[in-house]
């Protein structure tokens, strides 16, 4: 015969581990943070897996799980942080600049003054790359070409189109401008579809790599004069460097424009969490070096110190300052 006393003592001991269970559960990191990245063959998803696989690792002590979000890049990023999708964005410095003060592709919208900074990851190059039976030797000549830029909620994309604001090239000055995902762009350029690619990436980029290999390329430089006269009225930018030899047939440096890739949130984040996720991240450079090599040519004070115009957030300048890492001329 059933004891129902016992099946009742039963039933509540289940109760009780699984309520143990459900709170261990949230201590160990039920609570989701997602950080939207970009394309998953660029620089962006790479970069925020491995910033997720360091807030994994620590998961008892920050409390957290964090996940990747697949994205065309910073403009979608941003527009994913204001609807509260992600917690995070990995954003262009200059569109994070445009946002933060309504500017730019911006201008028809409020500025966003709780934008917030917490550490630069890389510098990103423009990047014009052209197959070289095209004549297409400098900017200028990609004049009457067939181009691709990137697609829609790319930052790649704004960029593309701020230049030719600033050179006054229009749709109509092009055989064709075709807005084609970046994995697809190698494959219409070696195989005549389009005459060169213009995109926004850090380096060395496997679709870079791949036309490379694929075909004969160049890769076009910017003058001085437009590098400087571009920056003085877009201060969010900066010169960048190619390194000569990151692809085969280019083996001089190459100077061009740049932006900086920032891992940014808003002001009304948790600051003991990214206090936390700062602390875990950075805390372990060598960690960090180890897991991506888009960390090896840069050092903890440039991820800090590197970009400064919009406001860092509060949890990350209090490591900072701690770690002994931060300037002093940090805009509040």
């Amino acid at each position: 015969m059933i004891n129902m006393k016992k099946i009742y003592i039963l039933l509540i001991l289940l109760i009780s581990l699984s309520s143990f269970a459900a709170e261990d559960n949230k201590k160990l990191g039920n609570k989701p943070m997602t950080i939207g990245a970009g394309d998953v063959t660029g620089l962006y998803y790479s970069v925020g897996g491995t910033i997720c696989r360091i807030i994994n690792q620590n998961i008892k002590n920050l409390g957290i799980r964090c996940a990747v979000d697949y994205s065309n890049g910073s403009s979608e990023n941003l527009e994913n942080l204001y609807s509260n999708k992600n917690n995070f964005a990995i954003l262009q410095s200059d569109t994070l600049h445009d946002a933060y003060n309504g500017s730019g592709p911006y201008a028809n919208k409020a500025p966003n003054k709780s934008l917030r900074s917490i550490f630069s990851l890389y510098q990103e190059a423009l990047t014009i790359v052209a197959r070289a039976n095209t004549g297409i030797a400098k900017f200028e000549d990609i004049k009457g070409k067939r181009i691709a830029i990137a697609v829609d909620g790319s930052g790649s994309k704004t960029l593309v189109e701020k230049l030719f604001a600033f050179y006054g090239l229009g749709k109509k000055d092009f055989a064709s401008i075709s807005e084609i995902d970046l994995s697809s762009q190698p494959e219409a350029l070696c195989n005549s579809k389009i005459d060169a690619m213009i995109i926004n990436v850090g380096h060395p980029n496997g679709a870079v790599r791949e036309a490379s290999i694929s075909c004969d390329i160049a890769i076009l430089q910017l003058d001085e004069k437009t590098i400087s006269n571009f920056i003085a009225s877009n201060p969010s930018y900066t010169k960048a460097t190619i390194k000569g030899g990151t692809y085969p047939g280019n083996p001089s440096d190459i100077t061009t424009l740049g932006v900086s890739a920032i891992l940014t949130t808003t002001d009304d984040m948790d600051s003991d969490i990214i206090y936390k996720i700062t602390k875990a991240v950075l805390g372990d450079f060598d960690h960090l070096k180890a897991l991506d090599p888009v960390f090896y040519s840069l050092d903890t004070k440039y991820m800090v110190n590197n970009y400064k115009l919009e406001p860092m957030h509060d949890g990350a300048a209090k490591y900072f300052k701690e770690a002994g890492l931060l300037s002093t001329d940090l805009k509040q």
